[in-house]
């Protein structure tokens, strides 16, 4: 995925941020204080990286927040959205708690979103030992093919996350071109009702 193909992703993370973790991640969003801004490191997170692989099917997104506890840290959250499954997939999670870890020496969530189409393909963490030593890593995953049968729900809800979950459902699955085309209609409709940002969605629902 070239970075013209994933910076629509990228951008509504950024404009979604809360409404993208109180519908896939509450739990998480229900920490945090949204009276203090974000931060978003996407510049370090690249750093921290390294030169990305060819051919690269993901998104990256690293954000700091501050708890809503009253204790005085922050957490970081890294976001990955997958497109299709890649064996190392995991790995390559854990390498990057390492390194945002090393870097910052602040607790880390870990966060995937997959949006492939493939029901198994559910990774949840890296695990290397051997001779009594090694590392076992867990990371949070939601699978967006499990909102399928609550796409009615998906395009009532007040979350504006909700309809990109919705229209990238669409795109996924839908291959019949008549029916892709009214869907793209009615969510464009649905943006314009909900006043969301049409250009934004309008590159998400047609380069998913």
């Amino acid at each position: 995925m070239s970075e013209d193909l994933d910076s629509p992703w990228k951008e509504a993370l950024e404009v979604f941020f809360q409404p993208f973790l109180q519908l896939l991640f509450p739990d998480i969003e229900a920490l945090i204080d949204w009276r203090q801004p974000v931060a978003f490191l996407d510049k370090e997170l690249q750093k921290i990286a390294g030169a990305a692989e060819g051919g690269r099917r993901y998104v990256d997104k690293l954000a700091r927040v501050r708890l809503l506890d009253g204790a005085e840290h922050w957490l970081l959250i890294h976001t990955e959205v997958q497109g299709e499954p890649q064996r190392d997939f995991a790995e390559r999670m854990y390498r990057y708690y390492s390194r945002i870890r090393e870097r910052y020496q602040l607790p880390v969530i870990s966060l995937a979103v997959l949006t492939d189409t493939q029901p198994g393909f559910r990774p949840e963490g890296f695990s290397s030992h051997i001779a009594g030593s090694g590392v076992t890593f867990r990371f949070r995953s939601c699978k967006l093919l499990d909102f399928q049968a609550d796409m009615d729900e998906l395009l009532h809800s007040d979350n504006p996350f909700a309809l990109l979950v919705a229209a990238q459902l669409s795109a996924k699955l839908i291959r019949d071109g008549r029916q892709r085309a009214d869907n793209l209609i009615g969510f464009y409709r649905m943006v314009i009702r909900k006043r969301l940002d049409r250009r934004l969605i309008g590159r998400l629902v047609l380069r998913s």
